[in-house]
């Protein structure tokens, strides 16, 4: 029952802190996938005048299903009951919006009784299933890199056509809504993705329109792959365009209208601006995967071949460029993330800093300093969070804040010393009667025992920070 208590608990809490976080990746995440589904699958672009006014209620139909999905038997039937019932209230015809009594919600339909949805049996399957049917699985495989190209292609247009576009027009005009430098920060590297993505996609497209056996693509992406700067370019401005269009929205309440208005449209697929500028950083993870198995499906004696081994080589080089551009950023949030919890910390943002390890232990104070460690009896005094990274070991004390009628503690942390790792000596001490899984943290002025829970965490922090330390020497 105790143990029961706390997960029920610890589970509260954790939505508690997640469920606002979870409600908005749900709503996006329903507007994506009706935007995909409408523009995509069903081909219908030409009518986003029209289709601008459908989405919203179809989005709201899936969240009213995700809102009384413990009462719903049919979840097609209450799609469809949702909007009928919207084109009733319209009219002026219907009960209150969006309610359905309990006969309509938990009513057992049929998909295949009803008429208006036979057709929808008809979707075209999936590429991964065409690839494993198709007899010529190098066609099958050709076509759909055309189409990821041709997808990745659309959605950077409408990054031009739905916000630069407008806001040059603006700026034209005089009436700016952001600077002309503020929209070439965030603009100006997507723009020149656009340019080399219409290239290769005019020779995907001429290709596959005259696919044979002996056709190739290799050569394609061998030329493509000379055009490699525009993404290692976009991969070291990218973080400058957020902060700039953060920076915008933070001061212009006229951007944030604009966002506001142009965000989510058809063009766009339903997704926001921030969703279309990371979409570079994972398009040629893609490329990767798909001519990998090209190649797969490629004779040994086939001329592709070894164009498409060089393709793959270039782009997966890149590919660990971008990963390593991941990277960096991860841990400069890491950074950011520490410097707000640590109080008092010094500066930790500095050039090729990052952190390695994390480990809370007790601080332990000798009541007698001369005695042998052996017959050396110590106090608890506080609890360290030490913190490891690849230049300095930071110290700092932590402390636990108790909330009445809840079990769950925060944990605070406030700045005790920072010493760079080429001056520290860690001293593994053997366990006694009095203590257990103690070590030394050595420094020319001063000197630190602490115990950590397990021998295995001890053994651990000491060998990682004695890698650090020979990490530091090498690079110094």
């Amino acid at each position: 029952l105790n143990v029961a208590s706390r997960v029920t608990e610890a589970l509260r809490v954790t939505k508690k802190q997640l469920s606002s976080y979870f409600d908005s990746q749900y709503g996006d995440l329903v507007s994506q996938l009706s935007g995909e589904l409408l523009f995509d699958k069903f081909k219908l672009k030409d009518l986003s005048g029209t289709i601008s006014e459908v989405v919203p209620e179809i989005i709201n139909a899936f969240l009213s299903l995700r809102a009384q999905r413990k009462n719903v038997k049919d979840p097609l039937y209450f799609v469809s009951e949702f909007l009928r019932k919207k084109v009733k209230n319209r009219d002026g015809d219907a009960e209150e919006k969006g309610q359905f009594d309990d006969e309509e919600t938990s009513r057992p339909q049929s998909r295949t009784s009803t008429p208006q949805f036979q057709s929808w049996t008809g979707f075209q399957k999936l590429p991964g299933e065409l690839r494993t049917d198709h007899p010529d699985r190098r066609s099958a495989v050709a076509t759909e890199i055309l189409r990821h190209e041709t997808d990745y292609s659309k959605m950077l247009l409408a990054i031009q056509d739905v916000f630069m576009v407008p806001l040059k027009a603006a700026l034209d005009s005089n009436k700016p809504i952001i600077s002309a430098a503020n929209v070439q920060a965030i603009f100006n590297d997507s723009i020149q993705l656009l340019s080399v993505s219409r290239d290769l996609e005019r020779e995907l497209a001429h290709r596959v329109a005259e696919w044979s056996p002996v056709q190739c693509l290799g050569d394609v992406f061998v030329k493509f792959c000379g055009k490699l700067k525009c993404y290692t370019n976009y991969m070291n401005n990218y973080p400058t365009a957020l902060l700039t269009m953060e920076r915008c929205l933070e001061q212009s309440p006229t951007f944030r209208s604009f966002l506001s208005r142009h965000e989510r449209k058809p063009k766009t697929n339903q997704m926001r601006l921030t969703e279309l500028l990371l979409l570079p950083t994972r398009h040629i993870i893609g490329h990767i995967n798909l001519l990998t198995a090209l190649q797969l499906h490629t004779p040994p004696d086939h001329a592709d071949l070894q164009d498409l081994a060089r393709a793959i080589s270039k782009l997966t080089e890149l590919n660990s460029y971008i990963e390593n551009c991941k990277l960096r950023a991860e841990r400069d949030h890491r950074m950011m993330d520490l410097q707000r919890r640590i109080q008092g910390c010094p500066m930790l943002m500095e050039a090729n800093r990052y952190l390695i390890k994390e480990e809370t232990v007790a601080h332990l104070k000798p009541l007698q300093d001369r005695i042998k460690h052996d017959s050396r009896v110590y106090e608890h005094a506080e609890d360290f969070g030490l913190f490891l990274f690849n230049d300095a070991l930071l110290i700092a004390t932590r402390t636990a804040k108790n909330f009445p009628y809840e079990k769950s503690t925060e944990h605070r942390y406030q700045f005790h010393a920072s010493v760079c790792l080429n001056r520290i000596k860690l001293n593994d001490l053997p366990d006694t009667k009095y203590v257990r899984n103690v070590f030394s943290v050595v420094t020319p002025k001063r000197r630190w025992f602490c115990a950590s829970e397990t021998h295995e965490a001890k053994s651990g922090f000491i060998a990682t920070v004695e890698s650090a330390i020979r990490g530091s020497i090498k690079i110094d």
